[in-house]
């Protein structure tokens, strides 16, 4: 299988650096370190086993880093009715086995 490649030239690792000081969320902390790895030459495979996604996932955010470069990395909005719990009451009712 072909090695897939960062092939936008607006994606940078100065860029990237620059934009996960100021990112909020693990998620794109990982994203970028992810696509930081790529630019390195690592394969979607092993990222995806280093921070235990699927491979799938990453070859995603290779293709969306592709075609909208830095951008690529935002979350999008999900459709779909949000959630009427906050992460304190998910937390506060979940069942502990004794």
């Amino acid at each position: 299988m072909k090695a897939l490649n960062i092939s936008n030239e607006a994606v940078t690792r100065e860029g990237l650096l620059k934009r996960a000081e100021s990112a909020p969320g693990a998620w794109m902390g990982i994203r970028i370190a992810a696509i930081l790895l790529i630019l390195d030459g690592w394969s979607s495979t092993k990222v995806a086993k280093l921070f235990s996604v699927t491979r799938w996932s990453v070859v995603q955010w290779i293709q969306r880093v592709n075609e909208e470069g830095l951008a690529g990395l935002e979350e999008k909005s999900r459709p779909g009715r949000p959630t009427r719990m906050d992460g304190d009451m998910l937390w506060d009712n979940a069942i502990i086995p004794a």
